[in-house]
C-alpha cells in the first residue's frame, strides 16, 4: 500500500516519494540486493498515470538508470562467473543462477503483481455485476 503514494492527488507528495524511491533503489542496487531493488522499482510503474508530464518524465529516467545500473550489475556477476570457469574454478551457485534474478526485467515480477492487487484493478464479483 506505500507504493500507492506514487498516485497521491498532491503533485509535491509524488514527486517526492519518487525521488525517495529512487534513492532506495539505488541503495539496494548499490549493495547487489537486486530483489530488493527490483521490488520498489516496481511502484514506479504507477506513475504511467502520473498527470504531471514533468513528474512522468522524472520517473522514467529513474526506471532507465534501474535498467542501465541493473544490466551493468548483470554483466559483472555474469563475467566473474565466466572467469572463474575459466580459470579452472568452480563458481558458486550465485553467480550460475544469478541470469534472471540478476536481470532488470526482473521488476516485472513486483510489478504485475503490484498492478494485480491495486484497488482500481476490477475483482472477479465486480465484472461479474
Amino acid at each position: 500500500e506505500v507504493c500507492l503514494v506514487m498516485q497521491d492527488p498532491i503533485r509535491v507528495v509524488r514527486e517526492s516519494f519518487a525521488s525517495s524511491l529512487n534513492d532506495l533503489v539505488k541503495y539496494f542496487q548499490s549493495r547487489a540486493l537486486v530483489k530488493h531493488a527490483a521490488k520498489y522499482a516496481a511502484a514506479f510503474s504507477l506513475a504511467g498515470a502520473d498527470p504531471s508530464k514533468e513528474n512522468k518524465g522524472k520517473v522514467v529516467k529513474y526506471l532507465l538508470r534501474f535498467f542501465w545500473d541493473g544490466t551493468k550489475i548483470k554483466n559483472h556477476y555474469l563475467n566473474r562467473g565466466g572467469k572463474a570457469a575459466s580459470r579452472g574454478e568452480q563458481s558458486n551457485s550465485n553467480n550460475r543462477n544469478c541470469d534472471a534474478l540478476y536481470s532488470p526485467e526482473y521488476v516485472l515480477v513486483y510489478a504485475v503483481h503490484l498492478l494485480a492487487h491495486h484497488p482500481d484493478f476490477p475483482t472477479k464479483e465486480g465484472l461479474e455485476e
